[in-house]
């Protein structure tokens, strides 16, 4: 069930409803039930699947609990089994496809087939939540839950199911043990975020998609200027598609009195890699950092480790959101820039002046600049279907600035009327904030002038209304992940 659908639209009132009309102790059967059937609304059979996560890591926190010599163990049958079901459903055709493909550059015949495996929709983020719980009890940050129905109903809590955030146990369990209260204020946080995020989806992410699958469509016959506009188009796509469900799952989640923790802080303004990767996708920044790079040594060896290191949780970062070479490469590419950075570091430590410079008004904004050009130019990898379409795109850029059907299209669209409405919100929402102590009732208008404008505008500009529900929404980006 997509969020950007009318059955979620549908289902989202009678799910807070029935949530608030119920007493506390029978609040988390209701999340429950709800939640795995939201998850049953894309594929029924897999649900089983999220039910066996949910198993494996509920008793590997026992495990750990009762047996704690035999912590290490319980925690490498959780991972292994976590990592073994994401690489079946994730990987096998990948690893199958590539080793057919190095079979015929021998000169043999294709040995087999792609298998097929469909998959799941969310697990490679509910795997990462489980596999995360199973190791913050293996160190001792997190005490085992005994309660299953209140572990399943961690995991399985819809707003962050599909496309995250990756929540960690610590953060979400103590809320759902707590009996939350009703508050306004956060209802209406959640609804103003709720909105928000339908607009960057609907009126702005998919109002690029079209644009972004032109340009990668015949990447041979892109322009100069249709191959920046492409590359430009998919940055501002996948960030507001992506930041776009995550600020709808957060609404969510606040209409049920619970709060999601931040995945994004305007990314595209940092100063650099690292910078970057502390405000995109946060949560699985985090997750490398604290699961993956940390348990590999970190920084806490030479130097030259501390880079293999960096490249290795940056590589195996981009193989976790697509099974392909290109991925691999977006990370390695990220892994790279990253390992630059340090370097450039020193060498303003040993460069008082240019050290100066970075950190002056005029640095700062060209720092800004080529962190940003640097990650467009990491999307090529991301976006391109295969390592040489990348090429080409990369071809067409150093080629004459030439208009061409890419540029037309972008000409044509509504972002740039979306975007300017958008800023706007922002301001607004600044000025609002600052006198929302001296005008509460403006503030509470402010809060349903947002709701109707939003839901008017998807009206009017797109088909996401009753008479047109035959139409199937534009799913999540992150949803393929």
């Amino acid at each position: 069930m997509l969020f950007n659908s009318t059955a979620f639209a549908l289902f989202l009132p009678v799910a807070v409803g029935g949530f608030w009309f119920l007493p506390f102790g029978f609040r988390k059967w209701w999340l429950l039930g709800i939640s795995y059937l939201f998850y049953m609304g894309a594929v029924p059979q897999y649900a089983s699947l999220l039910f066996f996560v949910t198993v494996v890591n509920y008793l590997s926190g026992l495990w750990m609990e009762r047996w704690p010599a035999r912590r290490t163990l319980g925690v490498w049958i959780s991972v292994a089994l976590n990592l073994g079901l994401l690489a079946y459903f994730k990987y096998t055709n990948f690893l199958l496809g590539t080793w057919a493909d190095l079979v015929g550059m021998l000169g043999g015949d294709r040995p087999f087939d792609a298998l097929e495996i469909l998959l799941p929709v969310g697990i490679s983020f509910y795997i990462f939540i489980g596999m995360s719980y199973s190791i913050d009890c293996y160190r001792g940050k997190f005490k085992p839950i005994r309660d299953f129905s209140l572990f399943a109903c961690f995991l399985s809590f819809f707003p962050q199911l599909l496309a995250g955030p990756i929540v960690r146990a610590g953060q979400l369990i103590p809320q759902l043990r707590e009996s939350v209260s009703f508050r306004r204020d956060r209802f209406e946080e959640g609804l103003r975020l709720l909105m928000l995020g339908l607009f960057k989806k609907v009126l702005l992410a998919d109002k690029l998609a079209p644009i972004v699958n032109q340009g990668f469509s015949d990447v041979t016959q892109l322009g100069g200027l249709d191959a920046w506009v492409s590359a430009l188009a998919f940055t501002f796509q996948i960030y507001f598609d992506f930041s776009g469900y995550t600020d709808m799952a957060r609404g969510c989640a606040k209409l049920f009195g619970y709060e999601l923790p931040e995945n994004f802080l305007l990314p595209y303004l940092a100063r650099n890699p690292r910078e970057f990767w502390r405000r995109w996708h946060i949560t699985l920044s985090t997750w490398l950092r604290d699961y993956l790079y940390i348990s590999l040594g970190g920084n806490r060896r030479s130097k030259y480790r501390m880079y293999t290191n960096l490249m290795i949780t940056m590589a195996l970062g981009g193989l976790w959101h697509g099974a392909a070479w290109t991925f691999f490469i977006w990370g390695v590419y990220h892994g790279l820039l990253l390992v630059a950075h340090r370097k450039v570091l020193e060498i303003c430590e040993a460069t008082p002046s240019l050290d100066v410079f970075l950190k002056s008004r005029f640095g700062e904004a060209v720092s800004v600049a080529t962190t940003f050009l640097l990650v467009t130019l990491g999307w090529v990898f991301f976006r391109a279907d295969t390592f040489g379409d990348a090429i080409s795109v990369f071809a067409a850029m150093a080629s004459f600035p030439e208009a061409g059907p890419v540029t037309e299209m972008l000409f044509q669209s509504h972002v740039a009327l979306f975007a300017a409405g958008l800023v706007l919100y922002h301001a607004l929402r600044v000025y609002f904030r600052r006198f929302a102590n001296l005008a509460p009732l403006l503030r509470k208008a402010w809060t349903y002038t947002v709701v109707s404008s939003v839901l008017l505008s998807v009206i009017y500009f797109t088909n996401f209304y009753p008479g047109k529900a035959e139409e199937t929404p534009e799913p999540f980006i992150y949803f393929q992940f």
